[in-house]
């Protein structure tokens, strides 16, 4: 009996320390530092590495990393950012450390040197003084057991030119890692890496493919990598450690369960709460620094960025159709509502639901997973192009509204897509915007070709507001006729009148339909047109009609649209008349628009007609 006792007594201890050791090892924090330098003073500035920073840091929160991201980092800079690093890594707990470094790199005295945004190189005998010094990195880093070093910088070094190959050899030197210490080079020791001609380098291109894999020791997925980047290019990745025999899991914290991407969370788990709504999109405007969570400004930037946010959408019963409901002062100061909002009432951006793909190949096997998940509108998706005024966040409030809007019993129609130009909040910034949505017309075409040619949807329709109706224009126009291409929306162009005409008679040939939604209650066209010495713009309904177009269906909906201390100017996404009318459009396409309104009234106007919504 005092064995058995004991016996139990032992096994219980045993389980004890057993769950104990469970519940650390999941409970283990991982930390990264990531750095991008791109913008150097005195050499060549490079494309990518601010960007592929960008993305890897997106990629290392998505699988749990907490993380510090640094671009154009000049030498204070640098070694502000290695104290905090050093210092993070002293907090308890915090098993993993990892540092990604993008940039210029050289070799020297055998020893491997990071290149500040501002290093001034005379001779070789400055680069321990300009430089930093790889080795003291992963010093910094010995107080984690697990330690991570993956450096996409053995680029081809200007600098290293000038001083001469004797001193400064190509590429990077071989590495002698610490114990429990893994390095990962762009190339091999003595090599030079690509930069790329994409967003990213083909190295960090296939880091941010398999950085994620779940279950699979992180060898194997460096592995992966070389073989990509060699497939690609011919470049060969180089990796070596000082580890154990036990393996080393990323895409999955240790003791814990494999740790989802953003877009595969469950943002809505109650489904009578909210509606998660995925948006692809892509962009022209230049990234935000870092933060919380990925933004983007008004700024407009020199590539298209793609992406895809998951926005949640309430389903409560007080909820007005097509309305966006956002924290108010009130519920954030007095009744402690966080600022993203709280889901069952507001419109949110879910945690960490946005996320930024490296590669085209990326979003399009995105894009694929989601369709055969849209459910009865699967072979649906729609592009929306905003309008000036608009910021990057409520473009995507946007979108996701239509989607659920036009959907049926909390199912978003189709697969949603947002094209969201460089646009600057602030009327004061209209004529900054009205430049912003002609550059980004060549982007818009390269991005709906892209959907249309590259995705399984059958049928893609296009909804452009306002401003976002010129780039559209300009973007159809460059289209071949395509059977997939389906219904056009354009809602209150804020377009010239006379150019309208002639663009938009250019466009008829290229879709399946086109709709021309005016409003003479429009307060947003009628400013609009001051601004351009009352030149008629063509989303307004002028004492003489109308615009109207042969092929184009022209419907007037200035009596559904007066509500009182509205400006009336996105009555398109919010009246339920009109959402009414865009469903049936886009559902079916019934032409002319009296056949799947017969509310709509036909007006006669000289040789032609158009329609309008009857008063009320």
């Amino acid at each position: 009996m005092r064995r058995s006792l004991g016996f139990v007594l032992a096994v219980l201890a045993s389980t004890a320390i057993l769950f104990a050791f469970t519940e650390r090892a999941s409970a283990q924090k991982r930390v990264a530092l990531v750095i991008g330098n791109s913008d150097y003073q005195h050499t060549t500035r490079l494309a990518n590495p601010t960007n592929d920073a960008r993305n890897i840091a997106a990629t290392l929160s998505s699988m749990g990393f907490e993380y510090r991201i640094d671009l154009n980092l000049d030498s204070a800079g640098f070694a502000r950012a290695l104290r905090h690093f050093r210092l993070l890594l002293e907090e308890p707990g915090i098993e993993v450390g990892l540092m990604y470094y993008s940039g210029l790199a050289v070799q020297f005295a055998g020893q491997n040197y990071l290149m500040p945004i501002d290093a001034r190189l005379a001779s070789a005998r400055d680069v321990p003084y300009e430089l930093i010094n790889l080795a003291e990195i992963e010093q910094a880093m010995m107080r984690v057991r697990t330690r991570l070093i993956l450096v996409d910088a053995a680029r081809d070094n200007p600098l290293s030119q000038n001083l001469g190959t004797r001193s400064m050899p190509r590429g990077l030197a071989l590495p002698t890692p610490e114990a429990g210490t893994i390095i990962s080079f762009s190339a091999q020791p003595g090599e030079v890496a690509l930069d790329g001609t994409g967003a990213n380098s083909a190295y960090t291109a296939a880091l941010l493919r398999h950085l994620p894999t779940p279950e699979t020791d992180v060898i194997m997925l460096l592995r992966r990598v070389r073989d990509d980047v060699r497939a690609q290019t011919g470049q060969e990745p180089w990796e070596t450690s000082s580890l154990g025999a036990a393996p080393i899991y990323l895409g999955s914290p240790q003791g814990g369960r494999p740790t989802r991407l953003p877009g595969r969370e469950e943002p809505c788990p109650d489904p009578s709460v909210c509606t998660p709504v995925p948006v692809f999109f892509g962009t022209d405007r230049k990234p935000v620094p870092p933060g919380a969570r990925v933004d983007f400004s008004g700024s407009r930037d020199a590539t298209t960025h793609l992406g895809q946010a998951i926005i949640t959408v309430p389903r409560g019963a007080k909820r007005k159709l097509g309305s966006i409901a956002r924290p108010t002062f009130w519920e954030r100061a007095v009744l402690g509502v966080p600022a993203r909002g709280d889901p069952s009432k507001h419109f949110t951006i879910a945690e960490r639901g946005i996320i930024i793909y490296g590669r085209v190949e990326d979003f399009l096997q995105a894009v694929a997973e989601r369709i055969p998940d849209s459910g009865d509108f699967r072979e649906h998706a729609f592009v929306f192009i905003h309008g000036a005024n608009t910021s990057f966040e409520f473009a995507l409030y946007r979108t996701a509204q239509i989607a659920y809007d036009l959907g049926t019993d909390g199912e978003p129609f189709g697969t949603a897509f947002l094209f969201s130009w460089a646009s600057e909040p602030g009327v004061e910034n209209y004529k900054y915007d009205f430049d912003s949505a002609r550059f980004a017309a060549e982007r818009l075409s390269a991005f709906l070709t892209m959907i249309v040619e590259k995705t399984d949807a059958k049928r893609v329709h296009v909804i452009a507001h306002s401003m976002g109706n010129w780039p559209l224009l300009a973007a159809l126009q460059e289209m071949p006729k395509t059977s997939k291409l389906g219904q056009v929306i354009l809602a209150a162009p804020d377009v010239d009148a006379e150019e309208f005409t002639r663009m938009a008679a250019r466009i008829v040939p290229v879709a399946s339909g086109i709709t021309l939604y005016t409003s003479s209650n429009d307060v947003a066209m009628v400013a609009a047109r001051k601004v351009h010495r009352n030149t008629p713009r063509a989303g307004d309904v002028p004492s003489n009609g109308p615009v109207v177009v042969e092929g184009i269906d022209t419907i007037d909906v200035s009596s559904v649209s007066t509500e009182a201390l509205s400006l009336a100017h996105s009555e398109y996404a919010v009246r339920r008349e009109l959402l009414n009318d865009i469903a049936l459009i886009l559902r079916k396409g019934e032409r002319p628009p009296s056949m799947r309104s017969p509310i709509l009234q036909t007006v006669r106007l000289r040789a032609a007609q158009y329609w309008r919504f009857p008063a009320n």
